[in-house]
């Protein structure tokens, strides 16, 4: 069985993927959660990371953990925050895009001077000497990183001001800043297999952006919904899929895009696995991992989607800081979800809490089963009794 190594941010559903297609799989993660312990052979866990998306080998730590299993592997995944890692600090092959095309794909600054050359439509990009003459309003966001967890919408000059002064205060240069037109619409996803034979569209996903019931941050990726209902469907695959053979993408790869009334437009290229994996296999059928390492071997899979499948993952956040108690860990397990936390893991405010799964025949039904199950983690978690409860078992434990 050949011996795969998974580094990430967040891995387990890249880790989970690999399980299911048959791989021993080891993983490094700043989670560690429990249900990745369950995927993976091991797990080691990071101990620093860079909020910039540029992790650095020797802060983390990379090289002293893949050491310390003692395991040849066949070859290394590298999942969010990891993606922009040289392939040539590795001894064994990396299944990912090349060091060079991450470079220009990651950063915001970049892509959009290559998707305006290839005549593809993106959000026009505002220079700060341009930004009094500006036509509000704007967003601004991190040229390298994802997540949305710093992206900020500005409405006119004051608050932009107002804004790089705040951002200032707490560190923040903002020449690591993009500051872009706002682009109002739906926020969609295609999700793609690329190879040196082609490409081909696994699936399109309406993504779930600050969703008021599962955070408190405005622009947070909160999850996906698979299929995306759109009637700029066909369009969003074709571009997508020109983007890919123009780029020269390789392996699994996402698309996103703000659906307008006009019609889509190119925001960003995630050029590795995706947020949207569980529920595109859960609706496709297709296994990801799969499909993703017999791309590097010129092969890509057959699509065959059921579209009468919709899946759903809502990513719950905290509103404050927490310590998972017993009585917590069980309340969460009891719902359909993944990225479980362990007991006695730390959950800072605006952190990730868990994912919640639904899958139905119709958007709607998905949703409303998503949010029934968030508010009821949520309600137990705000619970001041189940607290105290929780506290007094994981003591006599």
């Amino acid at each position: 069985m050949n011996k795969v190594l998974v580094i990430g941010y967040s891995s387990r559903h890249i880790v989970n993927s690999a399980k299911n297609a048959g791989y021993n799989v080891y993983a490094i993660d700043a989670f560690c959660d429990f249900d990745l312990d369950h995927y993976a052979t091991e797990t080691r866990q990071l101990s620093a990371h860079s909020d910039k998306g540029q992790p650095d080998i020797e802060s983390c730590n990379i090289c002293d953990l893949i050491n310390s299993f003692n395991v040849d592997f066949d070859f290394i995944v590298l999942g969010s925050g990891f993606e922009m890692l040289d392939h040539a600090s590795f001894s064994v092959p990396v299944l990912n895009n090349s060091y060079n095309l991450m470079k220009t794909i990651a950063d915001k600054d970049k892509l959009a001077k290559k998707l305006n050359l290839l005549g593809f439509p993106h959000p026009e990009i505002i220079s700060l000497d341009r930004i009094e003459s500006a036509d509000f309003p704007l967003m601004v966001k991190p040229v390298i990183g994802g997540g949305g967890f710093l992206n900020r919408k500005i409405n006119d000059l004051d608050e932009f001001f107002k804004f790089k002064y705040e951002s200032e205060v707490a560190g923040l240069d903002m020449s690591d800043m993009i500051i872009q037109k706002f682009v109002d619409g739906i926020s969609a996803s295609v999700s793609l297999i690329s190879s040196d034979e082609g490409s081909c569209v696994v699936s399109t996903n309406e993504q779930l952006i600050g969703t008021p019931w599962l955070t408190k941050l405005p622009y947070a990726y909160c999850g996906n919904i698979t299929p995306c209902n759109s009637p700029y469907n066909e369009l969003m695959c074709s571009m997508a899929h020109d983007i890919a053979l123009e780029l020269g993408l390789a392996g699994s790869n996402g698309i996103d895009f703000i659906v307008t009334d006009n019609g889509p437009v190119v925001t960003e290229i995630n050029g590795r696995f995706q947020g949207s994996l569980d529920t595109v296999e859960m609706s496709t059928g297709i296994n990801l991992f799969d499909a993703h390492v017999k791309s590097f071997n010129s092969q890509l899979p057959s699509i065959n989607p059921n579209l009468d499948i919709f899946s759903g993952r809502a990513i719950l956040y905290s509103n404050n800081n927490f310590v998972v108690n017993k009585s917590m860990f069980e309340r969460i397990k009891a719902e359909n979800t993944k990225d479980i936390p362990c007991r006695g893991a730390m959950i800072d405010a605006n952190e990730p809490i868990t994912s919640i799964f639904s899958v139905g025949n119709t958007k709607e039904h998905v949703l409303s089963d998503l949010k029934k199950s968030a508010e009821r983690i949520f309600s137990f978690l705000n619970n001041p009794f189940s607290k105290k409860l929780g506290q007094e078992q994981i003591v006599g434990d």
